[in-house]
């Protein structure tokens, strides 16, 4: 199974993508720092964990929990 991580998510543009891909892949979390847009996602897919932040406030600590490919 690929893990994604989603970043500069938007309203989920590739996570739909991937859905149509038919693809084995699970989105670990969605890094966005627009909140319209976070809501927008957590509206389309309520079980994928969102990052309301820049990327760049980050920490390494956090990029390799995600453990993402």
């Amino acid at each position: 199974m690929l893990r994604v991580l989603e970043l500069f998510s938007g309203i989920g543009g590739m996570h739909c993508a991937l859905d149509f891909l038919d693809l084995n892949y699970e989105v670990v979390a969605a890094v966005d720092i627009n909140p319209t847009a976070n809501v927008v996602y957590s509206s389309n897919f309520p079980n994928v964990p969102i990052i309301n932040r820049s990327i760049e406030t980050i920490s390494l600590k956090q990029w390799e929990k995600w453990h993402a490919d």
